[in-house]
């Protein structure tokens, strides 16, 4: 009991329970009067204000309250985007619509005791959900102050990703899964070393209804699955695995990258080759006259084009050399296998013949002199 502890037990329980008693207090009240309302409408008020003439982007937040006292949480967060310009003749585009379930963000107390920081976050959206952290530590000698990022990714939907959509010009589904894990000395990407693993399983593209260019409404792609292996050293991201194998569609990609900063502006030499399978090439009456019936000397539509034509291989793959910035890449048909070989070959009979030549004025000459 209370009353059987001498005074100087009694005097640390006071110097001791007080403080307690005043932080727990303090937590209750902060946990129950914080004014989450008010913050969310001035996130809310600020983001808007800030977008309104740059990209016109409109953001929406249902509730925001605690997350473990030192983090803030936030439920049905809903990004908007202006609907795109339509094309002259072309039908009204939808806005675009980014929408995230939870999202927590928190700042690790313990971290800062010992003199660094870091920031942990996660959210559910997509079906999905994506988990890690931002630390900032002193690196050794003269790397400065060393962020390390930390991602994971967790059957993520893409088919709620209109960005990637937009970059591929169809819709498109799957699911993704993988990890990316980076040490940035000097907060740089540009000095960047780590390693990236990801993969999309059941990825398809296109629906039959949406068009390409607004022309051709192709049937559902069935790629399979996509892998990506890359790892960075010192800012150069090395892509060691990029593949694609399904029943309608092989893809294979190998390069580097150069990151920079922003990462927009990091710059790309890849090679790129896909290939359509016969079952995709005879699917349907479209895709026999777009991509012609296997066995058939009669190109289709889509081998009538120039560029295509120069990137098809003798293999059936289409090969194409990808460089520039991340934003804007280009797109140009790599040499054929068989134009590099029938070069080699003239080149050889050139030299053969330059040998023969010279051998022949060689002996007419030694025979003039006897």
């Amino acid at each position: 009991m209370i009353w059987d502890l001498t005074a100087r037990q009694r005097m640390i329980l006071r110097w001791v329970g007080y403080p307690v008693f005043y932080f727990f207090a303090l937590f209750l009240f902060a946990l129950w009067t914080f004014p989450f309302d008010r913050v969310k409408h001035r996130v809310v008020a600020e983001f808007n204000r800030s977008q309104a003439d740059a990209s016109g982007m409109r953001l929406e937040i249902d509730e925001m309250s605690w997350y473990w006292f030192s983090g803030v949480e936030a439920q049905g967060i809903r990004v908007i985007t202006p609907a795109p310009a339509p094309e002259a003749g072309a039908k009204p585009k939808r806005p675009e619509l980014y929408q995230v379930d939870d999202l927590h963000i928190r700042y690790s107390i313990l971290s800062a005791l010992v003199g660094s920081s870091e920031v942990s976050f996660g959210l559910e959206a997509l079906d999905g959900s994506v988990d890690g952290y931002v630390a900032d530590e002193d690196g050794e000698d003269d790397e400065g102050e060393v962020r390390t990022v930390s991602i994971e990714f967790s059957q993520l939907g893409i088919s709620g990703m209109p960005l990637l959509a937009g970059a591929v010009g169809l819709p498109i589904t799957g699911f993704l899964t993988g990890k990316v894990e980076l040490k940035l000395p000097e907060k740089k990407l540009s000095k960047g070393d780590g390693s990236i693993e990801l993969e999309i399983t059941d990825l398809t593209v296109g629906d039959g209804k949406a068009k390409i260019r607004d022309t051709i409404a192709l049937p559902k792609l069935n790629a399979g699955k996509l892998e990506l292996v890359a790892a960075a050293k010192s800012g150069h991201l090395n892509i060691e695995k990029f593949k694609a194998k399904g029943p309608d569609l092989e893809l294979e990609s190998t390069g580097k990258m150069r990151l920079r900063d922003p990462f927009a502006t990091s710059r790309a030499d890849l090679g790129l080759k896909f290939m359509f399978t016969d079952r995709y090439k005879t699917k349907d009456d479209m895709t026999k006259g777009l991509f012609g019936e296997p066995g058939s000397t009669v190109p289709g539509l889509f081998d009538l084009d120039a560029k295509n034509k120069r990137a098809k291989q003798s293999d059936g793959f289409y090969s194409w050399r990808v460089t520039g910035a991340f934003t804007s890449l280009s797109f140009r048909p790599a040499p054929t296998v068989s134009k590099t070989r029938t070069t080699k070959s003239r080149r050889t009979t050139r030299r053969t013949r330059t040998t023969k030549t010279r051998k022949s004025t060689k002996g007419s000459s030694s025979t003039k002199k006897r």
